[in-house]
């Protein structure tokens, strides 16, 4: 099965796919050429009653794409970076664990992110960039060991926080005038961030309080019906999120002991 129509929008995009699966859904006997519902990723889905005939009704729905190698994957990565430019919520895979992404200067998806998560607004999002270029776009006044650190631990899971840029967006920092950030070790998130060419969003993929997501499976549990697309990898291999280093204080400190242990990072807490 064709996974997706190569398109410049996410709507085209996923309206290519849902063709594909409503396709297979009609009968040997019944006409394939029959009319298909029109919808976008977040507007409306229609139900069969009849061949060629559909009764609309108001529906968020959740794609899912399972990435597979080669042509597939590209697939992937044109509909996943179309959905992101075009203002929607997706989850990706970390080699931690699922992330919750967006366009990081689009506001209004920033501001669903909040909705949807239950999360505070006054608390910061981490984002994910794909080299010490974006880096240095969104912040201002890095510190040398900034790139000493970025250089032996990216890609990874250790989030660096820095000075925020004036460009990021004040909910993305939480008003605290810092960003968070990380190069993540998943090679097609890695893609994502590339294509779209933007630092985007990479907060966890779950409900504030519950469990963080290790597979599209756990996504689709929690956020199921909330978000557009799920970009499934199978399970992530980590077994604890990214270890967290603020690097606007001194000595830098540890806000969060994670996949990178603080006994590893003894050499950068004294300085």
């Amino acid at each position: 099965m064709v996974l997706a129509k190569k398109t410049g929008t996410a709507q085209g995009v996923i309206q290519g796919w849902l063709e594909n699966e409503f396709r297979g859904a009609v009968g040997q006997n019944e006409d394939p050429s029959a009319p298909l519902p029109t919808r976008s990723v977040r507007t409306s889905a229609a139900a069969l009653t009849h061949p060629g005939v559909y009764v609309s009704f108001s529906v968020m729905l959740t794609q899912r794409i399972k990435l597979q190698g080669a042509g597939a994957d590209q697939t992937a990565l044109e509909t996943a970076s179309a959905a992101i430019l075009d203002g929607n919520l997706i989850a990706l895979p970390t080699e931690t664990y699922y992330a919750l992404s967006a366009d990081l200067y689009n506001l209004r998806a920033v501001e669903r992110i909040f909705q949807i998560k239950g999360r505070p607004d006054w608390k910061a999002l981490l984002v994910l960039i794909d080299s010490v270029d974006q880096a240095e776009v969104i912040s201002d006044n890095i510190p040398p060991v900034f790139y000493e650190i970025a250089d032996r631990y990216w890609p990874g899971p250790l989030t660096l926080i820095l000075p925020a840029a004036k460009r990021v967006p004040l909910k993305v920092t939480g008003g605290t005038g810092t960003v968070g950030m990380r190069i993540p070790n998943q090679p097609f998130t890695r893609r994502v961030i590339d294509r779209v060419r933007l630092p985007i969003i990479g907060t966890s993929a779950n409900l504030s309080g519950h469990p963080s997501c290790s597979t599209a499976e756990d996504v689709l549990s929690q956020l199921g019906g909330k978000i557009e697309l799920v970009v499934d990898a199978g399970d992530s291999p980590g077994t604890a999120a990214s270890t967290v280093l603020d690097l606007t204080s001194k000595p830098a400190r540890v806000v969060r002991e994670g996949a990178i242990p603080n006994e590893v990072l003894a050499e950068y807490l004294s300085r």
